[in-house]
């Protein structure tokens, strides 16, 4: 799986968006692929050392993948390298963020899960991984935990 390798391979924070479709009628949400990042944009941890050139011509990049292969990003995920999977007050307020600029006509109906998922166009999912589990009993196994903020 392409994000365990992309998350494996620094000991520093790594991030990147999901990409698939969203089934409507089913209420099912197909994540397809991811595509890894340098950073994504405007996260509370900070800019990428790269260039902004460089991250436009890596958006630009994904965009043109999405566009062309019918897709959409449904979600983002970033990693934890050294400590649990569960979210920070930073990585909740960036999810929230995230979710009212890639999905902005999602609004709460009830506290449903079935009757949310109706009343959005689209989920957008967060994904915090963990690559270096610091279970005892898996110390080898990566830790995910995926959220959506209400």
């Amino acid at each position: 799986m392409l994000l365990e390798i992309h998350c494996h391979s620094s000991y520093n924070e790594v991030c990147g968006y999901f990409v698939g479709t969203w089934d409507n009628t089913n209420n099912i949400l197909y994540i397809q692929s991811c595509y890894p990042r340098n950073t994504l944009p405007s996260h509370p941890r900070g800019p990428s050392s790269l260039s902004s050139t460089a991250n436009d011509k890596e958006e630009q990049d994904m965009m043109e993948f999405i566009q062309k292969n019918h897709l959409q990003i449904v979600g983002c995920y970033h990693s934890h390298p050294s400590y649990d999977a569960l979210p920070s007050e930073n990585d909740i307020s960036f999810q929230y963020q995230s979710q009212k600029k890639y999905v902005p006509s999602t609004q709460v109906v009830n506290a449903s899960n079935k009757a949310f998922l109706s009343a959005c166009s689209s989920p957008f999912v967060g994904c915090i991984i963990s690559p270096y589990s610091t279970a005892e009993s898996a110390p080898l196994l990566s830790s995910l935990m995926f959220y959506h903020v209400l």
